[in-house]
């Protein structure tokens, strides 16, 4: 048997081991403990099936050891073909993917905790626990989504094109589409299509309101680099692009947080005001103790981050980044805010808040971009943020001040 395969049936037994162990905790457990919408019966299935959910965790930790192995395998298989081409499919596929396994772990130990209960979290009753329990479940399916757009990076370096990616896309999205269809029909409540036209009455009203919020959203994501390009180099517009893509990959982070405690916050607003205020605040909470580290360690290692990833040429670039990643930090808990204002039925006040943001991003890059290029768009951005949170806080005035209270930022979390 030669080296090469040698290497390649090694590359393969990992990585099918790999598929057979990630089978018990990506498809099993979802589709016999998880009951999507109803926490309490979540939390009871964990409960009665503690074993499986455990063995659950242990399979999650294994899959994520054997993904370094694996890549590393690969790595070794195809780094004589093409060695960028391989050093980049150890970062997609590994350095990328690999933290997301942990952290989704430490998802299931938490939504474990709660479902459990334990002296410690007396403080909570029991629906609060099981609302817990599936936010952090919802949190690991979001992740695991997350952990998929790495396949799509990968097939847009490789040289397939921007209509693989396009293709790769849309196929994800139609098949989490019908899963989320079947799971819903057999776990929640058959769907029953039937028109209702007092509930299309509903949303056509609250149309102009959410439509103008993803208008304003997406001119808000948008206005720096295309008024980078107006009016500074195309070097420049580089630069910014490079720092900025590393914040937009961290930015999964705080969105798959917010996609995850949206069901949270509108049932409780409804159902409990004073556990709505709660869950909030300890959501600004974990989202800041999540965030600023991440933050502080790309800032300190931004130099070597941008050579590994973009090459010696772009190490110039590092100042940008050192200045935008920050701007992850307060995003974050916009994205909290924003959620809250939506399960509060308060999506006027997010829209407003909107347009004021763009305005002051706007006004901002006109008068940073002329000096300082890339890093004034940098500063722009950053401060623009700050500036939307601001004005969220000043609309959220009347609950912010309790909620900041019950959030304890500056108090460490409970020993397990």
């Amino acid at each position: 048997m030669t080296p090469l395969s040698r290497n390649a049936r090694v590359a393969g037994f990992l990585y099918i081991l790999a598929s057979i162990v990630g089978f018990l905790r990506l498809i099993y457990i979802p589709t016999h403990l998880i009951v999507h919408g109803n926490a309490a019966a979540t939390s009871n299935n964990i409960v009665m099936h503690d074993l499986l959910f455990r063995l659950g965790i242990v399979s999650n930790v294994l899959g994520g050891v054997l993904v370094i192995f694996y890549t590393l395998a690969l790595y070794r298989l195809l780094k004589e073909v093409d060695r960028g081409l391989a050093a980049l499919m150890v970062i997609l596929g590994c350095l990328m993917q690999t933290p997301i396994f942990f952290v989704n772990t430490a998802n299931d130990v938490a939504a474990l905790l709660f479902a459990r209960g334990g002296e410690f979290l007396s403080v909570f009753d029991k629906p609060q626990r099981d609302a817990f329990a599936l936010l952090f479940l919802n949190l690991h399916y979001r992740l695991d989504i997350a952990n998929m757009m790495f396949a799509g990076l990968w097939l847009l370096h490789a040289g397939f094109g921007v209509r693989s990616l396009i293709a790769s896309f849309l196929a994800l999205r139609f098949v989490a589409l019908g899963l989320d269809l079947m799971l819903f029909h057999w776990q929640i409540s058959p769907l029953a299509w039937q028109y209702d036209r007092r509930l299309l009455g509903d949303l056509l009203r609250n149309v102009p309101v959410f439509g103008g919020i993803l208008v304003v959203a997406t001119l808000y994501a948008r206005a720096d680099v295309f008024m980078l390009s107006k009016m500074a180099s195309l070097a420049a517009v580089g630069f910014y692009t490079a720092a900025y893509r590393l914040f937009a990959i961290s930015q999964v982070i705080p969105k798959s947080f917010n996609t995850s405690i949206y069901p949270v916050l509108s049932n409780l607003f409804i159902q409990s005001p004073e556990s709505y205020r709660r869950v909030k605040a300890l959501s600004i909470r974990y989202i800041l103790v999540g965030l600023l580290p991440i933050a502080a360690g790309i800032h300190g290692l931004a130099e070597p981050i941008m050579q590994l990833l973009f090459g010696r040429e772009f190490v110039v670039a590092a100042p940008v980044l050192k200045v935008v990643i920050w701007t992850l930090v307060p995003y974050g808990v916009t994205k909290v805010l924003a959620s809250s204002l939506f399960a509060s039925d308060r999506q006027v006040v997010d829209l407003k808040v909107n347009l004021m943001g763009v305005a002051v991003n706007v006004t901002l890059n006109l008068v940073l971009i002329p000096r300082f290029g890339s890093l004034g768009c940098a500063w722009a951005t950053l401060i623009s943020i700050v500036f939307f949170l601001a004005c969220q806080c000043v609309y959220l005035r009347g609950e912010m001040l309790s909620v900041l209270r019950q959030a304890e930022m500056a108090r460490p979390a409970p020993p397990l």
